[in-house]
């Protein structure tokens, strides 16, 4: 039976072959993609901006931390919050912005599911882990 040594090398072998493919898959597709928006005359893609109006804490600041993989200050998150059109459903409209930032540190440490806290008041998404293929079709 091979051990996991040999499997983490396998694994890496096929991601090196594979990795040059996928990349140019992806820029054919995008091609492709531009190409026929050319030929019908209409925008490749239509620009969303980032409104934050009608959002709860928890989900605001998932939004924004899908941008920042590792993470931002609770003040950080409510500034870019703010600065996207957030208004909170219970906060007043004249709330000073430490009262929506504790809020947002406070809302965020309620759901250790979604939010992790690296300390010092910084907060990133909860990784989710890849799922597992316990298929080895390559091993003998």
């Amino acid at each position: 039976m091979a051990d996991l040594n040999d499997v983490e090398k396998r694994i890496a072998e096929l991601k090196a072959e594979v990795a040059p493919v996928l990349r140019e898959i992806e820029a054919l597709e995008h091609a492709a993609m531009v190409l026929t928006a050319l030929d019908e005359k209409t925008r490749v893609f239509e620009p969303k901006p980032l409104s934050l109006d009608d959002l709860t804490i928890p989900q605001a600041a998932e939004m924004i931390l899908e941008a920042y993989p590792k993470g931002l200050h609770y003040r950080q998150i409510t500034e870019i919050a703010l600065g996207s059109g957030f208004t909170g459903k219970r906060l007043s409209p004249d709330a000073p912005v430490s009262k929506v930032a504790e809020s947002f540190r406070r809302m965020m440490g309620q759901q250790p599911s979604v939010f992790e806290s690296l300390g010092d008041g910084i907060y990133r998404l909860v990784a989710i882990p890849e799922p597992v293929d316990v298929r080895f079709p390559f091993l003998k």
